[in-house]
């Protein structure tokens, strides 16, 4: 079965789908998300940040109408459309890292990114991870560029400046081929972790370019591009495909995460943990998400979402999907983290119809990945529960 986007409607996504929105939301849990959603709307000049933390189902596998895994339609795209659509103006016009993917510029999973020759990941000591994956670097001076799918005039660029013992490149931004609008400026050890913003000049559709000086590695953990004559919300797509929770607990890519400030982190792991095959613990999982809790609400509010998966494995390595008994001590403990930590909880899995009725509404492309209708419903149920 396969659904148009006009076809999954609220009614859908909250009523026949998601029965009762299976939600944990105390009036409390949301508030600074709530603060920072007030100062756009009351005239400040300032975005809020709404970072979505993952795996393979953040990063966007399965969610195309083609089954492919692209980022025009995973889940961040999505609900960024859900919060605009209900009144609340967000904007998806983002890149970040490498996602999970072994090669730059990963121009198949986000066709908006062009050039890149020459660079590589940066895998390794002195990386320092990355906020979706590794960062991209390179010692040489051929740009990198980033195309964005609506007219913007301003661009965050988040890059690290200085690392361990060695010194970074800087690097020059521009659009269009043009002279350089601003400098990403290099520097030698420590490391900091830094952002710029730069002024495109004119609100455009615009090819924006970094372009290193060359001589020392320049690295690049992405960008934010944006109109700045329209306050919104940037929502980030953090989700990189095959990993656990424990990859994004680790302090180099926490201190990324710190680095963006979100005002709201939505947080979707424990799909790859649970498996049977390397499975991790509850405990050792539990540790993993509280940490990851820790830091994201030193800027904000978090949301845990208990991700769903199908019931029929659809290949030899989805054949150890686990079964609802092995599940329940990961929701217990999700649900436990939401409630000593004042977050808010969603269980897509519930959310979907349980497992069985999920496949039977067409809403997997497999058994472990959402497709573009159950990617849809996701972001229905997530936007309904953090509109303010």
């Amino acid at each position: 079965m396969v659904y148009e986007l006009s076809e999954i409607d609220d009614s859908i996504a909250v009523k026949s789908a998601l029965g009762l929105p299976p939600v944990f939301v105390s009036p409390t849990v949301l508030l600074k998300w709530k603060k920072a959603i007030g100062r756009m709307q009351g005239g400040e000049a300032y975005r809020p940040q709404l970072a979505m933390i993952g795996d393979s189902k953040t990063a966007g596998v399965a969610s195309s109408f083609t089954g492919q895994w692209r980022f025009a339609s995973s889940v961040s795209v999505r609900l960024a459309q859900a919060l605009t659509a209900r009144g609340l103006p967000a904007s998806s016009e983002s890149m970040f890292g490498s996602s999970g993917t072994s090669v730059v510029p990963a121009s198949e999973y986000d066709p908006c990114r062009s050039g890149f020759s020459g660079w590589s990941l940066a895998y390794g000591a002195g990386s320092d991870g990355g906020m979706a994956g590794e960062l991209v670097t390179t010692t040489g001076t051929n740009p990198g560029t980033f195309t964005p799918s609506v007219p913007v005039d301003r661009v965050r660029v988040f890059f690290k400046q200085g690392e361990a013992n060695a010194t970074t490149a800087s690097a020059a931004v521009s659009v269009d081929g043009g002279s350089s609008l601003g400098t990403l400026a290099g520097g030698s050890s420590p490391a900091y972790l830094r952002s710029s913003v730069i002024n495109l000049g004119t609100l455009a559709s615009h090819a924006i370019s970094v372009t290193p000086a060359g001589g020392a590695p320049f690295y690049l953990a992405g960008m934010i591009a944006f109109n700045s004559t329209v306050p919104a919300v940037d929502v980030l797509n953090l989700g990189v495909s095959g990993v656990k929770a424990a990859y994004h607990a680790t302090t180099p890519r926490l201190n990324w995460l710190g680095a963006a400030q979100p005002d709201l982190t939505i947080i979707n792991l424990g799909s790859n943990d649970m498996l049977l095959t390397g499975a991790t613990d509850v405990m050792t999982w539990s540790t993993s998400m509280q940490t990851i809790i820790t830091k994201a609400k030193q800027t904000g509010d978090v949301v845990l979402v208990f991700p769903a998966i199908g019931r029929n494995p659809a290949s030899s390595a989805q054949s150890v999907l686990v079964t609802d008994t092995i599940r329940a001590p990961f929701r217990a403990a999700l649900m436990g983290l939401a409630v000593t930590n004042g977050c808010a909880f969603v269980d897509e899995q519930a959310a979907l119809g349980g497992r069985d009725l999920a496949e039977a509404r067409g809403f997997f492309a497999d058994s472990l990945h959402e497709n573009y209708a159950g990617t849809v419903v996701r972001s229905f149920g997530l936007a309904e529960m953090i509109m303010v």
